[in-house]
This record gives C-alpha cells, sequence and structure tokens, in this order.
C-alpha cells in the first residue's frame, strides 16, 4: 500500500477520465433520438402555419443537424457555451444552404446572405401583422423556422443531458407547440397534440431507461423491473397519449373556432389567396441593399409593374382574384379607345431574387413566351407562377403601353360602368377630414383628369419622401400622414392617393412594382431593392387605368406626356441622390398610334445569350461544389498535420508519452526549474520520449492495416498479437516484439532508458511501418494521409491517461514515488 501523506501536505487532484470516443457506445443515444423525436413533431407542425413545401426541407434538416452537433458536443466533452455557438453555427449554415442557397458561394455564406437574410426577416415581420395563417412560407418565415428550431433543439439537449433536468428539457418544443396552437387554432389540433404528447412521454420513458440502467432505479427510487416493466409503462404513456390527446387538443384555447386573422375565400375557380405585395415594399426599401432583385433587356424603360391591388380594408390594400392559364395572348377588360397612342416596348427579364409569385412586367401586355403554366388575370394584368416564388425565370413580354396627351385625358368624359364603380369605388369608414381635404384639392377641377391631376400635385408640391416613418394605412395612420407628418414612402403616397381619390368618386387602384432600374453599359436595366415602388392607377373612360406619380423624387418617362414629371427614380447602389431614367426619343403628342419598336431589337439571340449568362450559380450545384471544396480542404488539412505528425515521431517528440526524464526527474522546460547551460536549447528529446515516439509511430502504422490496441491489452500483449494479425515477416515480427518490450518498460518501469535502446526502438518502428505499408492497397494508404480521425483515435493506455501537458509532463502521470503503476484500463 502507498504511504499515507504526510499531515498539511495537499492531496494530488484527482485526474479526469478519459475522453469516450465516439465509437464506443453511448449510453444517451436512444433518448437523444427520443428528444430529437420530439423536436421533429413540432418542426413539422409548422404545417398548421405556412402554405407550401419549402419550409419542409428546411426544417427537418435543421432538427437532424442541431442534434446531431448538440450531441457530438455532448460526447466529445466540448463546453456548454462552445457547444451552443456550434449549434447555432450549424442551424445557420443549414438555413443558408436550403432557404438562401442562391446568396451563397460554393454553399458559404457571404455579404449577400447577410443582407439578404436581414431583408427577408423585416420582410416577414411586417407580413406577421397581416399574414392569414396559413400563411405563405415566405423565406423570411421559412428563416425564422430554422432559428426557433435549432434554439429549441440545443436548449433541450443542454436540459435533459447536461443539466439532467428531464421534464425542463420538453419546456422549449413545448413552447413552441403552444405557439402553434394559438396562432393556427383549430386547424389539426388533435393530431398535432396526440404526436407532440407520444414523443414526449416515449422521450421520458427512454430517459428512464438510462437512468434504470446506470442505477437500477426507477422513478421515485422504485426497484427497476427490467425491461419488460419499462415496455409495459411505455405501452400505458401511448395509449394514454393517444386517448388523453383528443381530449387535451379539444381543451386548448380556440378548438373549433377560426384562427386571429381569417383567410380570405376564394373568389373563384383558379383562385389564389396570398400576400399583399405591399408588405414587401418597405422592407425592399429599407434594407437599402445591393441585392439584384432581376435585370431586363427592353428597348425603353418603364415601371415594371407586378400587379395592383383593388381593396382597401382601413388597414392595407390587399387583392384576390382568380387566375387563368394562358398561352402566349394576353388581353386586358379595360378596352382603349381606337385613336389612343401606344407605344410598343419588347423585354426580356431575368428574375433572381424576386421571391414573389408575380411575374414583373411593363402595363397592359399583349404577348408573353418562354413560359409554361403561366396563369393570368386580366383585370390586373399581372401574371404568376404555379410556384411559390418566381426566382430564376426567364421569359419575354411584349407590350403596347399608351401615351395619351393632357389634352387627350382632359377630354375623358365622366362616365363609370357600374362593374368598375362597385369594385373600384368602397371604402371603409373613413374620416370626414379626409373626404373634406380631397374636396377642396380637386375643388377647381372640372374633368377627372383634372381631379386626378390636381391630387398628384397636392402630394408632390407639399409632402417630403423619407423611409423612416410609421407604416399602416388605417385612419390614424391616414390622418397623421396626411395633417402631421407630411413625410412618407411610395407606400403610403400611392395609398392615400387612392383612398382620396374613391373619396371624391375617382374609381382607384394601388399598383405595386419596380422603377426601371440602372441602365449599364451592357445594355441592360439592373433593378434592386432600392427601385420597389407603388403607385396609385385611376379609371379613366376610354382609357382604362392611367397610372398617376404622386410620390416625390419619381417619375415614369411613359407618362410624363400628361403627369409632367420627368423621369426619375431612387440612385443605383454607390451612387447617391435621385437619378433620372435614361431618356428615349418618344412623340406622344403624334395622333397616330404607334406600336413599333422604339430602339434595335432588344429579343434577338446576342441579348438572351447575355441574359442567359448572367444567371447565378444553381444552388444544387454550388452546394455540391462547397462540399466538395471543404472536403478537399479537410483532405488537405489532414495531410499536413499528418507530415508534421510523422516528422515529431522520427525527431523522436511523442505525442503523448507516460514519462519525460530516465528517473521521474524534474519536468525539462518546467517553470518551476531554471534552465542552465546544461540544458541548452533545442536539446534532443530525452531516449524515454524517444521510445515513446516510436511506438506510436508503429502502433499509428498497424492502425491504418485495421488493428488496433484493446484499453486493457499492456504493449507486450498487443505486439505479439499484432505481429501475428498482421502477417509480419520474421524480421519486422522481431522488431514489433522489442519494441513492445522497450515501450513496457516505459509504462511500467522507472529505470533509465538509455540512448541505445531509443536508437532500436526508432529502427524497429521503421521497420514495423515499411512492412505494413508494403502490404495495403493504395487506397488505403491514402486514406491514412488525409482521414481526420487518424489524427485523434488514440489506443489503449494513452487514451485512458490522465490530463496531458506534452510530453514534458510528469513521470508519475503512471507510477507515483511509490514505484511502478500499471495503467487503470
Amino acid at each position: 500500500p502507498a504511504a499515507a501523506p504526510e499531515r498539511g501536505t495537499p492531496a494530488a487532484p484527482a485526474p479526469r477520465g478519459p475522453r469516450p470516443r465516439l465509437t464506443e457506445r453511448d449510453p444517451t443515444f436512444v433518448p437523444t433520438l427520443a428528444l430529437t423525436a420530439v423536436t421533429m413533431s413540432v418542426a413539422l407542425g409548422y404545417a398548421r402555419l405556412l402554405t407550401g413545401r419549402h419550409w419542409l426541407w428546411p426544417a427537418i434538416l435543421t432538427t437532424l443537424a442541431a442534434h446531431a452537433v448538440a450531441w457530438w458536443c455532448r460526447r466529445a466533452r466540448v463546453p456548454t457555451a462552445i457547444a451552443g455557438v456550434a449549434t447555432i453555427a450549424a442551424t445557420l449554415l443549414v438555413g443558408a444552404w436550403t432557404v438562401l442557397g442562391h446568396t451563397t458561394a460554393y454553399g458559404l455564406p457571404t455579404g449577400d446572405t447577410l443582407s439578404v437574410l436581414g431583408h427577408e426577416l423585416a420582410r416577414a415581420r411586417d407580413a406577421f401583422e397581416v399574414a392569414k395563417p396559413p400563411a405563405d412560407d415566405l423565406p423570411g418565415f421559412v428563416a425564422g423556422v430554422v432559428l426557433s428550431i435549432g434554439i429549441t433543439a440545443f436548449l433541450a439537449d443542454w436540459a435533459a443531458f447536461r443539466v439532467q433536468s428531464v421534464f425542463e428539457s420538453c419546456v422549449p418544443a413545448f413552447s413552441l407547440f403552444l405557439f402553434e396552437s394559438v396562432f393556427a387554432r383549430g386547424r389539426s389540433s388533435i393530431i398535432a397534440t396526440v404526436v407532440f404528447a407520444a414523443c414526449a412521454l416515449a422521450f421520458l420513458v427512454a430517459q428512464g431507461m438510462m437512468r434504470q440502467n446506470r442505477a437500477g432505479m426507477w422513478f421515485g427510487g422504485r426497484a427497476a423491473g427490467g425491461i419488460g416493466a419499462l415496455v409495459s409503462l411505455a405501452a400505458s404513456l401511448i395509449a394514454v397519449a393517444v386517448i388523453g390527446g383528443p381530449i387535451l387538443g379539444i381543451a386548448l384555447p380556440g378548438y373549433g373556432t377560426q384562427g386571429f386573422v381569417r383567410p380570405k375565400a376564394a373568389s373563384g375557380p383558379g383562385a389564389r389567396a396570398t400576400l399583399s405585395p405591399l408588405v414587401d415594399i418597405r422592407g425592399r426599401l429599407a434594407d437599402q441593399s445591393n441585392v439584384e432583385v432581376f435585370t431586363v433587356v427592353a428597348n425603353a424603360p418603364a415601371y415594371w409593374r407586378v400587379t395592383a391591388l383593388d381593396t382597401f380594408d382601413g388597414k392595407i390594400w390587399s387583392s384576390n382574384e382568380s387566375y387563368r392559364n394562358v398561352r402566349s395572348r394576353l388581353t386586358t377588360t379595360e378596352p382603349l379607345l381606337p385613336d389612343v397612342p401606344t407605344v410598343r416596348v419588347t423585354q426580356q427579364f431575368n428574375l433572381r431574387n424576386l421571391n414573389t409569385i408575380w411575374l414583373p412586367l411593363a402595363y397592359r401586355p399583349v404577348r408573353v413566351s418562354g413560359l409554361r403554366q403561366v396563369s393570368y388575370n386580366a383585370d390586373t394584368a399581372s401574371l404568376i407562377t404555379p410556384s411559390e416564388v418566381s426566382n430564376y425565370l426567364e421569359y419575354s413580354i411584349d407590350s403596347d403601353v399608351p401615351t395619351p396627351t393632357r389634352d387627350e385625358l382632359r377630354a375623358a368624359p365622366a362616365i363609370v360602368p357600374q362593374e368598375v364603380a362597385d369594385r373600384y369605388l368602397p371604402l371603409p369608414p373613413i374620416s370626414a377630414r379626409v373626404r373634406d381635404l380631397a374636396l377642396r384639392i380637386t375643388a377647381g377641377a372640372a374633368t377627372p383628369y383634372d381631379k386626378a391631376f390636381a391630387l398628384q400635385q397636392f402630394f408632390r408640391d407639399n409632402f417630403k419622401y423619407e423611409l423612416n416613418v410609421r407604416q399602416g394605412h388605417d385612419e390614424t395612420a391616414l390622418e397623421n400622414f396626411l395633417f402631421r407628418d407630411r413625410r412618407g414612402y411610395c407606400e403610403q403616397f400611392a395609398g392615400a392617393y387612392a383612398v382620396m381619390a374613391r373619396a371624391i368618386g375617382l374609381p382607384a387602384r394601388v399598383a405595386v412594382g419596380f422603377t426601371p432600374g440602372e441602365l449599364r453599359d451592357d445594355g441592360v436595366y439592373h433593378v434592386y431593392d432600392v427601385n420597389a415602388h407603388a403607385w396609385p392607377e385611376v379609371y379613366l373612360h376610354g382609357y382604362g387605368f392611367v397610372p398617376f406619380e404622386p410620390t416625390p423624387g419619381r417619375g415614369n418617362q411613359l407618362t410624363e406626356s400628361y403627369t409632367g414629371v420627368p423621369p426619375q427614380q431612387a440612385a443605383a447602389p454607390g451612387a447617391t441622390g435621385v437619378t433620372e431614367a435614361p431618356t428615349t426619343t418618344i412623340n406622344p403628342a403624334d395622333e397616330t398610334p404607334s406600336t413599333q419598336p422604339l430602339g434595335p431589337d432588344a429579343g434577338g439571340a446576342g441579348a438572351k445569350n447575355k441574359a442567359a449568362s448572367r444567371r447565378g450559380l444553381n444552388p444544387v450545384v454550388g452546394t455540391f461544389l462547397a462540399v466538395v471544396l471543404a472536403l478537399a480542404l479537410l483532405a488537405a488539412a489532414t495531410a499536413l498535420l499528418r507530415l508534421r505528425q510523422r516528422r515529431r515521431w522520427r525527431e523522436g517528440i511523442p505525442s503523448s508519452p507516460p514519462r519525460d526524464d530516465d528517473a521521474g526527474g524534474p519536468d525539462i522546460g518546467d517553470p518551476a526549474t531554471p534552465a542552465t547551460s546544461a540544458e541548452p536549447a533545442g536539446k534532443a528529446p530525452p531516449p524515454v520520449a524517444q521510445v515513446w515516439a516510436a511506438w506510436e509511430d508503429a502502433a499509428d502504422a498497424l492502425r491504418t492495416a485495421g488493428i488496433r490496441r484493446a484499453s486493457s491489452e499492456t504493449p507486450i500483449e498487443f505486439g505479439s498479437r499484432s505481429a501475428n494479425q498482421a502477417g509480419l515477416g520474421a524480421d519486422a515480427a522481431r522488431a514489433l516484439r522489442l519494441l513492445s518490450r522497450d515501450a513496457a518498460g516505459v509504462v511500467y518501469s522507472t529505470a533509465p532508458v538509455v540512448q541505445e535502446t531509443a536508437d532500436r526502438s526508432r529502427h524497429a518502428a521503421a521497420s514495423v511501418r515499411a512492412e505494413v505499408m508494403a502490404q495495403l492497397t493504395w487506397w488505403d494508404r491514402t486514406r491514412s494521409w488525409i482521414d481526420p480521425r487518424t489524427l485523434v483515435v488514440r489506443d489503449g493506455a494513452a487514451a485512458a491517461r490522465a490530463p496531458r501537458r506534452g510530453w514534458r509532463s510528469r513521470a508519475r502521470a503512471v507510477g507515483d514515488d511509490d514505484g511502478p503503476r500499471r495503467q487503470p484500463a
């Protein structure tokens, strides 16, 4: 027995236990799978809130990745803070790949990724106020789903296995479950409750089985009854979940009622309800990013219109239209007078980050090509795609844009068809001050056009354009905008104009789209987020809906003839101020209708090839290339580290020897031992270190051949077994046995190791490695250089030692002053 320590001598600190290898059996593995199922149940529960399927794979992959990273960090004994950072980082990476893959470079997030993420989250925040569950799965909503799942997974894993708090580990997932139940009440409440309860109870059973295996006791200290008792209890709990789930689901708040905001009813066959595009405008404008939304090859600049909104509910403008499939020819429901001049505008669009179902085009389209299964609404002259977003589409549009003169519009009679009045004149109750203001502004106007023009000039002459203002178009916001702030952005100008126009009997609606964008040397209009815009359209008999421009700093070249507003738009990224759109010669006063293109043919093959060449990298291809690049970099880094490791072994520097001197002397390089001239810098490692380095070199070669040392084996036992198992020749087998005896002496003996023994061990290790490598295939040899696991695998006693400080650690790490001591298994 070891001598008792003297009184007053501090006890040596207990060595930390060995880090478990990932290949060893993990008692928490089954509970981790059950906890993953709990998170997965609430992740799939987002189907109650979102339409489409674009959110499904991000939710599933995030759940699996977050729990896998949390489990790996826990197995590797990574500190909690670092594990949390790693889990969230994995969540963000999965989100970047699955939600914003088009913004990554070879699968790696870029500055555009962060910019687009901020924009999409802002857009989702605005949409959340008016979204109707189930809402469209906007990228911002999907990003929120990914983040919430990642955070939930880490908190659940932390509570369950780091804090050992069983029931509290279900709280994060239960919070998400309540969120889904409150906002989607009445939609699959019973099914969702049953699934969540069953998964939660399965986790409790799995956690209880793990505790029983460790302590042999069950809940409350009751003696365990074996696996059969646990299975019986699990069956009972699941039966309770199946029977009690429907009862609990019925008891949840709002069962049997509709959600907070009722979905709009479809207006007919083919109707498709979606979020108002006005929600998207402020997010794009406030972001002020350099994200390119789409490009246009056109023979003239125009407002690229996506849709028109005809319904004002006192809060926001929206639309609920029916669309029908079309092939190429497009018409509108408001016919023009035969002598109305028009301009043929040809356009080729290359969409990138539009993220809507609508397709931009110049107003009054007549032909579309390059699209399949596209749907069209003739009332609003808008196109939609069958998918949830219109990104990565290319198509061509021909539009006949009316260019009437001011005198022609002034001659339009004050006639409003009944179907137009029924649709474009209704208003919710509004303030009498707003109606009186509109009447005062248009008091001297004699014709509908004069009234519309007077409203436009009122806003342009008395208001300022500014983004940092209150949002919304309800009664209070409208009065604040008109009578107090007199500042706003296009959404407020267009919405307020349309309300005031209807208040005085002018049928009006709000159009949403983009200004022309920046025309560059390549002959292409580049449209950015800052070009998002909204403007009003007023019905004038014989001319249909005519666009006006009340927003200061904006102007459409094709409407200058009657609005008197020169072409203006937001500055392109990198520029300042307001810029004028490039001009093209148009003679709107010409009484002869013109349907000819205004410039060179923009629909040629050259322009099409240009647009195709600018298409972004496909996200799937980008992700694949990113994975290949990451694996190549990992393999190169592993090879460099392996080269350094092999070089250090040849120099006699082991990775983790049990001793550092010949007789347990003072540490070499120990701060407590001052350096002397007898120990010059660059001194060769002592013989004991050289022996252990040679042993590590030989063991590494044997691991490459698939022969590993068991934790219960001594070096001699392992050397004898591996010599036969590896099929070594007589010389190599003899060298391995000698090397194993020398290594055993290093571990179990305090006798000095002489240099001759070290030289013999180094030659023996070289002989073993050469013999082993000669028997391997080229792939096995290559894998030994690029497999990262070869850098961290430790066998036998080397994996069970106390904490290491390099080869300079004290010899008593494996043997104290009382004599040699065998390492614990």
